[in-house]
């Protein structure tokens, strides 16, 4: 009402509870702590919201107070095995006797910070843009990550250029090399990855790479997606 609320009126609260992250949550209970509502949601993807209502009728203590606290919060599950427990944002709002409520907005985060050299796994948490399919989770594997910490002496981001490289290198070898392999985007980018080394002198010397060295090379996908390895062999 334009007088604003007081004694016996109904307050109508209006709840939002959004995905800010970047994997999709499940198993979600969003609850109104004032007033005991809860409501649940299958599943939220990343960017998703859903609105709820809330009633709620100011008493004489709220009255006395001459305020009205109101805090909606929600828990979830998340994708990510590592991380099961999500983060929330509550909302929260004050109302003064007399003044109309404002939106409140619970903010359901899927995905975690990366805290740099703490030797922990992290989400990625923001949005990828790759040709990478399986690869593109953004969630690292916990059975493999204390292997890559422990024993590896070197880690190599690469662009998709590299990967398109690697994956016609294996479809058109040279004469006297291997045969042909037909290969996706997540297993061809080592192979691609090597040859941007092989061709630069201080990447090979930084590999200590020589005539003398062998070289292994995992290779565990086809063409999972024939039209986009189509469109790369193409080129």
């Amino acid at each position: 009402p334009e007088r604003g609320y007081a004694l016996g009126d109904t307050i109508t609260y209006r709840i939002t509870a959004t995905n800010d992250g970047n994997l999709t949550i499940t198993n979600i209970t969003v609850t109104d702590e004032l007033t005991g509502d809860e409501w649940t949601v299958a599943s939220l993807a990343p960017g998703a919201s859903e609105e709820f209502t809330a009633s709620y009728t100011v008493t004489a203590a709220d009255a006395t107070a001459g305020r009205v606290v109101n805090v909606a919060t929600a828990k979830g599950t998340s994708p990510d095995p590592d991380l099961p427990d999500v983060p929330v944002t509550p909302g929260e709002d004050t109302e003064t006797i007399g003044t109309n409520p404002t939106p409140i907005t619970v903010t359901i985060t899927g995905h975690q910070e990366t805290l740099e050299y703490d030797g922990q796994i992290h989400t990625v948490s923001d949005e990828c843009h790759t040709i990478m399919a399986g690869l593109n989770c953004g969630t690292p594997c916990k059975t493999v990550w204390p292997i890559l910490r422990d024993c590896s002496g070197f880690y190599c981001a690469c662009k998709d250029c590299i990967t398109e490289a690697g994956m016609r290198a294996y479809a058109s070898p040279l004469a006297g090399e291997i045969s042909t392999v037909v290969s996706g985007e997540s297993g061809a980018v080592t192979y691609g990855l090597l040859l941007e080394i092989l061709r630069s002198q201080e990447l090979r010397q930084l590999f200590r790479i020589d005539s003398n060295s062998v070289i292994l090379l995992f290779n565990t996908e086809g063409d999972t997606d024939p039209e986009d390895y189509a469109r790369v062999i193409a080129k």
